[in-house]
């Protein structure tokens, strides 16, 4: 018995981490292990190892610290809020759990998330959909066939971000940061993209940045494309400095499936 959500976030937080730190002729390992501590109750211990390029012993010390990054060419190398580490901590902790660190600089990293779950008396077997893309344009055609831009550095974010749009009939183009969006926003045709989705914290040029360059710059969709931010910050002063820079709207990371659907009704199902 667990809570599927805070997990799911907790193992995309730190896999996540793990593929943008890891060169890509890296290794990333996902291991569970579990351990009876009683006849209700069992450990569940969550292992993510990584090849990675490390962590010095000083940053270790208050890594799960809010907004805490190793440096500044972090930031601006890897993109990022430093708020990740902090948020598995925290919802580790609030379900009576604890999360560990072992890293060393140039050969990797490891995190361990031990929970302790009650077992249940019930085995839930996963019922498996299978969809074809003419099942989808039967329920969205209005969202089939159009193009969105997403600006994400983050892999996995985009894949899972993209993987849903693509289940609705959406064709997505990923940016892996603002520049780059910029640069296919502005050689892109008239009318080819209906929205961008723009992740916040990127290496080379954010997304604040990003859309003042594509609000400001001649191409004819440029004052009328809705913007979307995409960000784990979610404070009322972070909702106004999106909309200040030019964007339409803000969604929260982890994205939710019906704030992202209710977007795309908004401004694609016309």
């Amino acid at each position: 018995m667990l809570d599927k959500l805070r997990v799911n976030q907790i193992l995309m937080n730190l896999v996540s981490n793990s593929v943008k730190f890891t060169p890509n002729n890296g290794r990333i390992d996902l291991v569970l292990q579990i351990e009876p501590l009683d006849e209700e109750t069992d450990n569940i211990t969550f292992t993510i190892k990584d090849t990675g390029i490390g962590m010095s012993q000083e940053f270790m010390s208050r890594i799960f610290m809010s907004f805490e990054q190793e440096s500044k060419n972090t930031t601006l190398e890897y993109g990022g809020s430093g708020l990740g580490l902090s948020i598995v901590k925290h919802l580790s902790n609030l379900m009576e759990g604890d999360v560990k660190v072992e890293s060393q600089v140039g050969v990797g990293s490891s995190f361990f998330v031990t929970i302790p779950m009650k077992k249940s008396e019930k085995v839930i077997k996963p019922k498996l959909a299978t969809i074809t893309p003419s099942d989808i344009k039967l329920k969205d055609k209005k969202l089939a066939g159009k193009h969105v831009l997403l600006a994400e550095d983050h892999p996995i974010n985009a894949q899972i971000v993209t993987k849903i749009l693509e289940k609705w009939g959406v064709e997505v183009t990923v940016a892996e940061n603002g520049s780059i969006a910029v640069n296919r926003f502005l050689f892109s045709p008239p009318n080819f993209y209906s929205l961008i989705f723009m992740d916040i914290k990127m290496p080379v040029m954010d997304g604040f940045d990003a859309t003042k360059q594509i609000r400001e710059s001649n191409h004819v969709d440029a004052k009328t494309i809705p913007i979307y931010a995409m960000s784990a910050n979610a404070f009322d002063e972070d909702v106004k400095d999106s909309i200040s820079c030019g964007m339409n709207g803000h969604l929260r990371k982890p994205i939710e499936i019906a704030a992202l659907k209710q977007v795309l009704d908004a401004n694609l199902a016309k």
